[in-house]
């Protein structure tokens, strides 16, 4: 048994060394949240992810699915948000441990599981075991994802990425089923992490380079490879079909939120490249050093990052002195990636046009998220620069070697502008560059110079190429560690500095009077002026918060919080501010008091110093003539134009009668509808007797002296289904965005249930998939190949 275990290892030591060096990378580059998790929790693992992350372990646990949050935003669809991950397997970790030791693991897994996923890739490329190390490493540890740790989902689509490109080149080469099963299993995960933004970047370039890889297959007849393209289609199409459990009840989702038509092109602008950030890729601490040099590369870098490393870069560029197929395509995506990511800076605005010209390109904001595909071409090339050098023959050798000198001195080039710009001379360089940091270029200079004498003085001692290779990637492996950690103290600092965790301690009479679920239940509205939000945290914390935090919120819950500022609806057909800045500051507005507002909050930024863990001391304003979370009225005004809906909310009394549309007209016959205002009495307050804990069922006792009309303050949406004392009821839109249901006189029993026919079909569609990929993966050895060569 032992001599079968060592000539295991023997056969798979390559392999066990390149992934212990990744997973030993990731653990060295982000060890210390291993000690001190608080450290990892900060800005959007606080306001977003924590609370969604909480909501899923308490509603499973307890046997039931997160669908429905009245938390957030009046009552919102969680499940159908992609971020929140609700069906991707991953997330179950989150049962097995508490926040955020669950997510801080969940990313270490995903980051090595990706940087395994790209040298597997390179592996399928034909690539040896030290370029595969070298593209492992220069993308799981990238400064792309060091920036995006408060993006989760991003990193878990990211992880299956390669692994679905690796597929695909499988499927090319052999057109096997089982590849086939692979694939989709990869799309369908990537798609259900969460992060659709890096899935639409990825898989499209996925897509680019099988066309790339069938179109250089020298053994492949012309209608084999179109037939082997096919198969890539079918491939891509099982894993959105798998996915399609997600995907459904997301494109619904969409369909009725602010995104429903995209965002405007400024606001897809936010967060781009700035032109000079380029050098980003030649000078490793272009963002600054902690409290020492601000970074020069526009407003939030850490959506506009993506270092790879000094040494790739010259790799990369020397492997394009062999043109293959393959390498141009990888090449012409990096380009295309950072010309897009520039936007209007660049020569030609080439983000507009794909902003106007792919679907769905719209619906995504920050264009620097584009630079994933720069630090994937990167990495990628890199390995088949090295490859070039180590392995190939001795012409290619030479070529790739003058190509690496002459980009090395181009990076030393940059370096030693940097080291001017750092040192005073703005007559030798750009005026920005001279912000850049002395130690930049020290790094820069240092990490090129070494990698150029490792090569030269390897290849005159006769080293070999398995110690040429290892003194390459330790020295790119030292600059990847250094500068991350550097980066990861600046995006990290220790626990107490973030002000996302300042201790928030709300005053008792909101912590009486504000809870979920309760019999009144109101809700609390923080104040435009106010800087510390608690935003998602009453998921957490069991209170409900108006204005919270999101990518998408429903178009109409939109319209009544702009009309509860501004006095009318948003005048926009695509969105055009990003949703979490909008402001509330009309108080006596009836659409707050129809949405339950109570408690207004305010405070004032506190004195002592960012570094001081602070509790933060609220101001409450209460509003008594708040609407309860549900009431009785027994008079409704048809309206026919959403012009005049948008005037009468300004006027009208929202707890004597309800607004409704054309469509709801027969909402009226046995309620007094000819009465006057002053006539009709005073509402009935309901009361919600029982909620599911994933926010999906709840129930309501009434006791009326006449028909009238239930009014519940949660933002209506397509998939809510009523039962009046166990009869079927319609459930009505009402007041523009509400949910009505009509009821008769004495006790009433009003249970209503969130059933949406989007994750019914979704549902139904992901099984069909799954069972096709069942056939496919398991009866593989039945089908043999999908297109055999004989066949065409």
């Amino acid at each position: 048994m032992m001599r079968i275990v060592l000539k295991w290892l023997s056969e798979r030591r390559a392999a066990l060394i390149v992934g212990a060096l990744i997973g030993g990378a990731v653990l060295v580059l982000y060890g210390r949240f291993l000690v001190r998790p608080a450290d990892f929790f900060i800005g959007d693992l606080v306001n977003l992810f924590g609370p969604l992350r909480h909501q899923w372990a308490a509603a499973v646990s307890s046997g039931e699915l997160p669908l429905w949050s009245s938390a957030i935003f009046a009552g919102t669809p969680v499940f159908s948000d992609p971020q929140a991950a609700t069906f991707y397997p991953g997330t179950s970790v989150h049962l097995a441990m508490d926040y955020p030791l669950a997510e801080l693991v969940a990313f270490l897994m995903h980051l090595i599981l990706g940087g395994w996923g790209v040298v597997w890739l390179c592996r399928k490329l034909g690539l040896g075991w030290a370029p595969a190390a070298m593209a492992g490493l220069s993308y799981c540890c990238s400064g792309y994802f060091i920036t995006h740790l408060v993006h989760p989902s991003f990193i878990h689509t990211a992880a299956w990425i390669p692994w679905a490109m690796g597929a695909l080149r499988q499927v090319v080469d052999t057109g096997r089923a089982r590849w086939v099963a692979l694939g989709a299993v990869a799309v369908g995960l990537s798609l259900l992490a969460g992060g659709l933004q890096l899935a639409y970047y990825g898989l499209g370039a996925a897509l680019v380079l099988a066309g790339g890889w069938a179109a250089a297959e020298p053994t492949l007849a012309p209608k084999q490879r179109l037939a082997r393209f096919g198969l890539v289609a079918v491939t891509v199409g099982l894993g959105l079909a798998l996915a399609s459990i997600q995907l459904l009840p997301t494109a619904e989702f969409s369909a009725h939120s602010v995104r429903a038509h995209g965002v405007t092109l400024d606001l897809a602008r936010s967060y781009r490249l700035p032109a000079r950030g380029v050098l980003q890729l030649f000078v490793p601490y272009m963002y600054g050093l902690p409290g020492k040099t601000p970074y020069v590369g526009g407003q939030n870098f850490f959506e506009a990052f993506g270092y790879v490393g000094v040494a790739a870069l010259p790799l990369a560029l020397a492997a394009l002195g062999r043109l293959r197929i393959e390498r141009l395509v990888l090449a012409g995506l990096v380009l295309l990636a950072l010309w897009a990511a520039v936007g209007p800076e660049a020569p030609w605005d080439l983000h507009r046009s794909l902003y106007t010209a792919l679907p769905g390109f719209d619906r995504f904001r920050a264009h620097g998220r584009l630079l994933y595909l720069v630090v994937l071409g990167v990495s990628l090339l890199a390995a088949y620069g090295l490859q070039d050098l180590l392995h190939g023959p001795e012409a290619d050798q030479q070529r790739a070697s003058r190509l690496w000198l002459g980009f090395t001195l181009l990076a030393l080039g940059v370096a030693g502008a940097a080291w001017l710009g750092a040192t005073g001379q703005p007559g030798l360089v750009p005026k920005l560059a001279a912000h850049l940091a002395r130690t930049s270029a020290v790094v820069a200079a240092g990490v090129v110079l070494g990698v150029w004498a490792v090569w030269t003085l390897g290849r005159r001692a006769s080293l070999g190429t398995t110690w040429l290779a290892a003194g390459i990637i330790a020295i790119h492996l030292m600059d990847l560690l250094a500068t991350g950690r550097t980066l990861v103290a600046h995006r990290h600092p220790p626990a107490g500095v973030d002000t996302h965790r300042r201790a928030h301690r709300l005053p008792a009479v909101v912590q009486a009077g504000a809870r979920t679920g309760g019999p009144e239940g109101h809700r609390v509205l923080f104040a435009p002026s106010t800087y510390y939000m608690l935003q998602n945290l009453g998921m957490v914390q069991d209170f409900d918060n108006l204005r919270a935090y999101g990518p998408m919120m429903l178009r109409r819950t939109y319209d009544l919080l702009h009309h509860a500022d501004r006095g009318r609806f948003a005048p926009w057909k695509k969105l055009p501010v990003d949703q979490n800045l909008i402001r509330v500051g009309r108080y006596g507005s009836p659409v707050l008091r129809m949405l339950g507002v109570r408690y207004v909050l305010r405070h004032d930024r506190p004195r002592a110093g960012p570094r001081t863990m602070v509790p933060l001391r609220y101001r409450v304003r209460e509003y008594p003539r708040a609407l309860p979370r549900s009431w009785v009225v027994y008079r409704t005004e048809v309206l026919e134009a959403a012009q005049k809906l948008e005037a009468r909310l300004r006027t009208f009394d929202p707890g004597r009668m309800a607004l409704v549309e054309r469509s709801a007209a027969q909402l009226s016959s046995g309620m007094d509808a000819n009465q006057t205002p002053a006539q009709t009495p005073a509402h009935t307050p309901a009361r919600v007797t029982a909620r599911s804990q994933g926010g999906a069922r709840m129930t309501l006792a009434v006791k009326t002296q006449r028909p009238g009309l239930l009014v519940i303050a949660e933002s209506w949406y397509p998939g809510w289904k009523a039962r009046v004392n166990g009869r079927k009821a319609t459930v009505y839109r009402v007041n523009h965005g509400l949910m009505g249901v009509k009821v008769g006189t004495g006790k009433q029993r009003v249970a209503m249930t969130f059933a949406p026919a989007s994750l019914t079909w979704g549902t139904a569609l992901s099984l069909a998939a799954l069972l096709a990929i069942l056939v496919l993966g398991l009866w593989a050895p039945f089908f043999r190949k999908l297109s055999p060569p004989g066949d065409l």
